[in-house]
């Protein structure tokens, strides 16, 4: 994180974190005190002192936990790849403390890509290359969407072999993609006509 912080020109002042020991051992303490940065510990078990992280780590588990049973197939045991990809939306096109600029901008001071962005948990097909078959072999995997790994690769959850895959030359099940926004968006309209009666 210093090292990041450092290359984009970033000064760390504080760290403020919580008495967890994986901030508050000799060796962290010694880290900042070699880049003159101050420790602050908040009060045992007082999370309110460390808010808007506590905050933060909040929404992006609650986010995790949706993408999770929103498609009632992902196994529990992809928690944390959800978490990282809750985190990589969320920093992207999530809100931040400067109107109409996402956290990523702030940090990197440049707009984040979004085109690449797909529907956690939409079917998707990656390509099997060349070099991993055989003649008559299938050429394409049917896998999950289950997080990023770039701006350019995804992450995918492949349920027969309970493995996660990375690859960028991935199709995605459009057909089954639409008829869930459809079935969104009409849910919304039935909403919105209901409450208007």
């Amino acid at each position: 994180m210093l090292a990041g912080a450092k290359t984009l020109g970033i000064t760390v002042k504080e760290l403020l974190s919580d008495n967890g020991r994986e901030f508050d051992n000799d060796s962290v303490r010694k880290i900042l005190r070699r880049y003159g940065i101050s420790q602050r510990l908040v009060t045992p078990y007082t999370p309110q002192q460390n808010g808007s992280a506590e905050r933060d780590n909040r929404t992006i588990v609650e986010a995790a936990r949706v993408m999770l049973y929103a498609h009632g197939d992902l196994p529990k045991m992809l928690w944390a790849e959800l978490v990282n990809t809750a985190a990589y939306v969320i920093n992207r096109i999530g809100i931040s403390s400067v109107e109409g600029k996402s956290p990523y901008e702030l940090w990197f001071g440049k707009k984040p890509k979004i085109k690449h962005l797909r529907v956690i948990g939409t079917t998707c097909y990656v390509h099997i290359p060349d070099q991993k078959r055989k003649k008559l072999d299938k050429k394409a995997l049917k896998c999950v969407l289950i997080g990023y790994d770039g701006n350019d690769s995804y992450r995918l959850w492949h349920h027969e072999t309970q493995n996660v895959k990375r690859s960028r030359d991935v199709k995605f099940d459009k057909e089954l993609l639409n008829s869930k926004v459809s079935s969104v968006v009409s849910q919304d309209t039935d909403k919105i006509n209901d409450s208007e009666e």
